[in-house]
Parts: structure tokens; C-alpha cells; sequence
């Protein structure tokens, strides 16, 4: 995987980021990151930033109602594939932070990100709702799901939807500025960011968290994997 995805990044992101900027237009896109599928061979890129390093905008989409402003706290139905399910911790909190990060770490994104949304989420997506979607993926950390939206009870939701909810007052923490050496190829190393990074009542760093939060849906063998069209 390691050699897999630092050519895809070299012969394929850089190399269409490389033209774009020659002849005046900026390469912004995403790849597929549906529930974990960044961090996948086949069926995804394999590895998130070297996928998008060549681009001057971090991207990600959210589409086909993989995130359903008043649902946050329970796994629904998502038209992904047959038997799709979309998970609100993923789309709403990893996807977006994993832009986020991007724009910051990376200097060709020179902090800007970007995010497709609205798209193939059927009739019920009218103005309340495709507002609930943009406030949601404002670039504005927040210390809680409860402090921007009331929760739906489930069973309120549908296939095709949810009401829109109504939605409370957000309560914004101040994210400090990161500064970045223009010369810097490629986000920092891990032993850098650990020199500035708080960890956890338990004593876990951030990566460590991650790693296990991802450990137990992945096994040795038998594992099963979302499908895509």
C-alpha cells in the first residue's frame, strides 16, 4: 500500500494538479471515501492525502443522504448499494476533519477546502434542509452535536428523509492557527505533531484513538466491505 498510493500520488494527483496550474485553473476534486473506503485499495485510493496532495483544494463529498441533519447518534440506510448504511460519526465528524486537516498541513491547499454536497438526496431536500447540510460542514469546530441540533427520534426517520430539525445556537471553539514552512513537502511527522499534541485523560495521542477506533471492525480474515455501485 505504501508504494501503491505514493505512485497514484505522483502519477496521477501531482500529475493532473501539475497541468491545471500550468495552464491558470486550480485541480480541486475528492476521491471515494465512503465509510472508510479512502484508506482502501480497489474500491478507494488507499490513503486520503497522497490521494489529493496534488490538488489545491482538500475535498470531500457528502451525497446520497449519507448525512441527515437531526440524525447524529445511529447508523441509516444510505442508497450507496444494495443494504448501504451511512454512519454519522464518519460523514459528519472524520470526513470533514479529514478535509480540514488536509488544508492545513498541506501548503499547495493553502488552507482552503472544499466540499461537493446537496447531490442525489431525492425530493425531500428543500431549502431548510439543504441549510441544516451547509451548517453542518461550516468550517467551525464544535464541542458538541447537542449544542447544534435537537435529535429526531428514529422513528420519524424514513428512506426518503427526515422533517428538517430545528436547530439551536452554535457554540464555537476557537481552532489556534497552524503555521507551515513553505518548504515543507507533505504533512509533518508524527514525531512533530506528538511534541504539540495533548493527549487524552487515558494518556492516548490522537492517532491512537483512531487506531482504536477502527481495531475492532477489522479482523485477520472474514472481513466484509461496503459496496459500491
Amino acid at each position: 500500500m505504501e508504494t501503491v498510493t505514493k505512485l497514484y500520488s505522483e502519477n496521477f494527483s501531482y500529475l493532473l494538479g501539475d497541468w491545471c496550474r500550468e495552464h491558470g485553473v486550480m485541480y480541486i476534486g475528492h476521491v471515494i471515501e465512503d465509510m472508510d473506503a479512502h484508506m482502501r485499495l480497489a474500491y478507494g485510493s488507499g490513503h486520503y492525502f497522497r490521494a489529493l496532495d496534488g490538488q489545491d483544494m482538500a475535498g470531500v463529498d457528502i451525497v446520497l443522504m449519507q448525512d441527515i441533519p437531526g440524525v447524529s447518534s445511529y447508523t441509516h440506510i444510505s442508497p450507496l448499494a444494495d443494504g448501504g448504511k451511512a454512519d454519522p460519526a464518519f460523514f459528519r465528524y472524520t470526513l470533514p476533519k479529514l478535509a480540514s486537516s488536509h488544508s492545513h498541513i498541506q501548503p499547495l491547499k493553502n488552507g482552503r477546502a472544499m466540499c461537493e454536497l446537496f447531490g442525489a438526496f431525492g425530493w425531500a431536500e428543500g431549502l431548510p434542509y439543504m441549510k441544516g447540510l451547509a451548517d453542518l460542514k461550516k468550517k467551525k469546530p464544535v464541542q458538541s452535536s447537542s449544542d447544534i441540533e435537537q435529535e429526531i427520534p428514529i422513528s420519524q426517520v424514513t428512506q426518503y428523509g427526515v422533517p428538517a430539525p430545528s436547530v439551536k445556537k452554535e457554540v464555537v471553539a476557537k481552532t489556534p492557527l497552524v503555521e507551515i514552512s513553505v518548504e515543507q513537502d507533505g504533512p509533518p511527522p508524527l514525531s512533530a505533531l506528538l511534541k504539540t499534541a495533548t493527549p487524552s485523560k487515558q494518556g492516548l495521542y490522537p492517532h491512537e484513538i483512531m487506531m482504536l477506533e477502527y481495531a475492532p471492525h477489522f479482523k485477520t480474515s472474514n472481513n466484509t466491505f461496503q459496496n459500491f455501485w
